[in-house]
């Protein structure tokens, strides 16, 4: 089982779609399934919501593995990646607090991600009437996020020529 630690009713949805692509790889790839808490606001709009709990699961400490620490480094990568042995021998469950913010962490199973991430028929169509006017013509969505970014040592600083020539190629 793979629990998720640093959930709450307050996570961004940005750090959600990873933590879920990331999880549904790891789910698929070692044959296990991941319980997350039951108040998050998502589940609700899911064709196929996550198996959720309402009060966290109790394990011993011989039985969770947590990451050794809060900074990723290969060490830890190769934690993650060591799952599946570890699933085959013991029963165990595995507490993610990481955000995994890289798209190589579900690399090969886009197709199972897009389908956990799937909206409910009603919640689409409710949208699409909200909104029929934006979807009559077509439409760029540009998103930044400096707040983490901007003089942080360790992401790279994208210049806004980036951006505009973005826009420009797509107008």
């Amino acid at each position: 089982m793979i629990l998720h630690e640093l959930y709450s009713a307050h996570l961004r949805i940005g750090n959600f779609l990873y933590k879920n692509a990331t999880t549904t790889k790891l789910c698929s790839v070692h044959n296990c399934e991941a319980m997350y808490p039951e108040n998050y606001y998502l589940w609700q709009y899911l064709k196929n919501p996550p198996k959720t709990y309402v009060e966290e699961p109790k394990f011993d400490e011989n039985q969770i593995i947590r990451p050794h620490t809060w900074h990723w480094t290969p060490e830890e990568e190769e934690y993650v990646n060591s799952f599946g042995e570890r699933f085959r021998n013991e029963n165990m469950a595995f507490a993610l607090n990481f955000f995994f913010q890289s798209a190589k962490w579900w690399e090969g199973y886009e197709d199972e991600v897009i389908k956990s991430l799937e909206f409910k028929d009603e919640v689409v169509d409710r949208i699409k009437n909200k909104y029929e006017q934006v979807f009559k013509k077509p439409v760029i969505h540009l998103s930044l996020r400096l707040g983490d970014f901007v003089n942080h040592g360790d992401f790279f600083q994208i210049p806004f020529e980036f951006y505009l020539l973005a826009i420009q190629e797509n107008i």
